[in-house]
């Protein structure tokens, strides 16, 4: 088929699987912007957080001037056991290193202990992975931070100078960035199950991995870090194509391409998330539940990590066992939507309205299609009109997330969308953000 020459600039899905018979029958479905974050401190106003982040970035670049500083800085990073090598803002600035601080910043250690008693938890580290890979500890660095996604980042050289930069890219000097905590500092990556790349020998920062996720790199990551080798857990025994294999009968995703990812350098990689919603069972025909979660972070067999714009693997969408209890009550179908999360994987937030109408124009733009599972990797030609598609996600008023909504799938035919590559294209309000490769095994 004829590649589609459209560039998309958005995310969106509607399926129907049809009831999983034997192995041979499937189904084939297959910039930085803004994104709310977590709310201020309880008690404290937005703009008095926003100042006591500005007090902390200062302090933290006027601190890292000093030679000893940010070698421990930069000590500390290259130890956290993470992909990016994140610190917990409150375990660095311990005692010992706030009082350090203070005073290589001129300020007292109760202005900074202040500050950072205002802020939301926060974390540290060097987002961009070429200057994570090639910063060896210089003072030619900045430190930036930001709130939230629609707010203008805060940077200053290690002179204390304020310097402007931009949300569309990032600076060309290396840049450590103060956000709000993302990571899950509770489940650091296994030693023994992963490797470090790009480090310079370990002279820099480099970048963490899972062994399954880049077996042909584990070897040689292990050197680059001086791991002891005979820990690294045989990469043969790992799975490979940073997903699952194919075990439990169900729906995969087997490519994905997705172009406004939602989020932006000050954030590091973003961690792509979908999750299958329906109606709930009972509950009015206006109202959506999140059935199931794919993700980083999700329950074993359902991980996959996609951090650029393409992704290839194999990881399980919605099981067979699910697909059947839900086709028995829901017969028409249901969605599947791409989220960059925020901070509580695989949990969508429904404390905050950022979708708008952008959910809702999405499903609107899909036209209620689904599509029935045919024979093994074939596609029947029939569109069906799943009668709750058109109403569910009509206001979307149940649904508010702090997380970003990347869009969902539909069938790529129904849009006059062909690709070799993939079954489905990914909507967003209407417009193309991606595509996937979807199907039952």
């Amino acid at each position: 088929m004829k590649r589609h020459a459209r560039l998309w600039s958005s995310a969106a899905f509607v399926l129907l699987a049809g009831s999983y018979g034997c192995a041979d029958n499937a189904l084939d479905v297959t910039k930085p912007t803004v994104r709310p974050q977590a709310s201020a401190a309880p008690g404290e106003p937005a703009g008095t957080e926003r100042a006591a982040l500005t007090t902390l970035t200062r302090a933290i670049a006027l601190s890292l001037a000093n030679d000893a500083i940010r070698a421990e800085v930069l000590h500390q990073m290259q130890s956290a056991p993470f992909k990016e090598h994140k610190l917990e803002m409150r375990k660095y600035l311990n005692p010992g290193m706030l009082a350090r601080t203070a005073a290589a910043s001129g300020k007292k250690v109760d202005d900074i202990a202040t500050a950072l008693n205002i802020v939301r938890d926060l974390e540290f580290y060097m987002p961009v992975a070429s200057q994570r890979e090639t910063w060896t500890g210089d003072a030619n660095i900045l430190v930036a931070s930001q709130l939230d996604d629609d707010e203008e980042i805060v940077a200053f050289d290690l002179k204390g100078r304020q310097v402007t930069l931009t949300a569309a890219s990032p600076p060309s000097l290396p840049t450590l960035t103060v956000v709000p905590v993302e990571t899950r500092f509770d489940e650091p990556l296994d030693p023994r199950r992963s490797g470090n790349v790009n480090d310079r020998g370990g002279n820099s920062i480099g970048t963490m991995f899972r062994c399954d996720e880049n077996p042909a790199a584990c070897a040689s990551a292990s050197g680059n870090r001086g791991l002891d080798i005979s820990k690294v857990i045989d990469c043969g025994e790992c799975g490979g194509g940073g997903g699952s294999s194919y075990g439990t009968p169900g729906l995969y995703m087997t490519f994905s391409r997705i172009v406004d990812m939602g989020e932006p350098w000050t954030r590091g990689d973003p961690e792509i998330e979908l999750h299958v919603h329906g109606p709930v069972s009972g509950g009015p025909s206006h109202y959506g539940a999140d059935l199931s979660c794919s993700g980083e972070h999700a329950a074993e067999g359902r991980q996959f990590n996609q951090d650029n714009a393409f992704w290839n693997g194999s990881v399980l969408i919605f099981d067979q066992y699910q697909i059947n209890r839900y086709n028995a009550e829901f017969p028409d179908g249901f969605h599947v939507l791409a989220w960059e999360d925020d901070d509580t994987a695989c949990t969508l937030k429904f404390d905050k309205d950022m979708l708008g109408g952008a959910l809702a124009s999405t499903i609107a733009a899909a036209g209620g299609a689904a599509i029935k599972a045919g024979s093994w990797g074939a596609v029947t030609g029939g569109l069906v009109i799943a009668s709750f598609l058109a109403n569910i996600y009509r206001d979307a008023d149940w649904l508010k997330s702090n997380d970003d909504y990347l869009g969902a799938f539909v069938p790529a035919s129904s849009r006059g969308d062909y690709w070799y590559d993939a079954n489905l294209t990914l909507l967003k309000g209407g417009a193309g953000n991606g595509r996937a490769d979807i199907r039952m095994r």
